[in-house]
């Protein structure tokens, strides 16, 4: 739910010259120091970027790596700081995942984006409707069939005229 805009249209996408050896330097650090210290790009990235660190260890068709480029070592760390201000410090995917469920801010992200598409359309955050879904979820685990058995209580699913 952070708010990133369109990519700017004049970021070469290639990026700059660096000193680093590709053949010796890992992805993550290549892609920081080529494209992602770009200045145009760094408003996105910072927010992007460490999203996937936290994968590193998996490579392209989801195998576990340790080591890229055979000699290469992973590092899947990172810290992704939201634009409220959160931090999400973690060493792996497993510690990312585990940061991201216990987030409140994440939590209400997804629960307003499920009943956005649920509804087919964008809600404001004092919509309503989405209050009382996220009041109903508060009273209940985080979990997935929490978010279908909220949903089914609202009004809107259960005074839901069918078409015919």
């Amino acid at each position: 739910c952070e708010p990133l805009g369109p990519p700017p249209t004049d970021v070469d996408s290639l990026g700059t010259e660096t000193d680093l050896d590709p053949a010796t330097t890992s992805e993550r650090i290549l892609l920081q120091a080529i494209h992602s210290a770009q200045p145009a790009c760094v408003g996105c990235h910072k927010y992007i970027d460490p999203a996937g660190f936290g994968f590193e260890h998996f490579d392209a068709v989801g195998r576990y790596r340790t080591v890229e480029k055979e000699v290469v070592q992973i590092d899947a760390s990172g810290i992704l700081e939201t634009a409220a201000g959160t931090k999400l410090v973690y060493s792996n995917s497993a510690e990312y995942a585990e940061q991201l469920t216990g987030s409140t801010q994440m939590r209400s992200c997804v629960s307003r984006r499920f009943l956005e598409h649920y509804l087919s359309q964008e809600l404001s955050a004092n919509a309503c409707e989405l209050r009382k879904y996220q009041e109903q979820l508060d009273a209940r685990e985080h979990t997935v069939k929490s978010l279908l058995d909220s949903l089914i209580q609202l009004e809107s699913f259960t005074k839901r005229k069918q078409v015919q």
